[in-house]
């Protein structure tokens, strides 16, 4: 019981602090383009454990919703509201939460990653450590231009 009330505490005040800056997918390659700065899609899906792990807990850390809002054009898209769109871009998301890394062009980043996708995208929640190593890496990639 005790746990649930601190989660429910946890995510109810995340709700009230962490505000990552949402682009729609449609204006942010234009966004991308004129400010110099890669587009973050995460793909989750509603009921969704990790994805809800990364939006309350991850994206609440002050260091990486400033990162992401500061450097990043952040994009949401839901796996079953938002699959034409998902299809239409090449976007596969097999697991939840999904991100890619794109550039205003629509090409994928590659960058150095900790999984097996060779720095295509990440797939699940991870930690704020391994989260920060990730966007870290998608942003050196892209400041030397590795994109697929």
């Amino acid at each position: 019981m005790f746990k649930k009330i601190t989660l429910i505490t946890t995510l109810m005040s995340s709700l009230l602090y962490a505000e990552l800056d949402w682009v729609s997918f449609s204006d942010a390659f234009e966004k991308s383009k004129s400010e110099n700065r890669p587009i973050m899609v995460m793909i989750s899906r509603e009921g969704c454990d990790a994805c809800e792990y990364m939006e309350y807990l991850v994206f609440d850390n002050y260091d990486i919703e400033e990162k992401l809002n500061g450097d990043f054009i952040p994009v949401h898209l839901d796996i079953e509201k938002d699959a034409s769109t998902l299809n239409a871009h090449n976007l596969p998301s097999f697991a939840r939460p999904t991100f890619y890394f794109l550039r205003s062009d629509g090409s994928k980043i590659v960058y150095p990653s900790m999984n097996d996708f060779k720095g295509k995208r990440v797939v699940g929640a991870q930690n704020i450590k391994d989260f920060t190593i990730t966007i870290n890496s998608v942003e050196d990639a892209y400041k030397n231009g590795n994109s697929n």
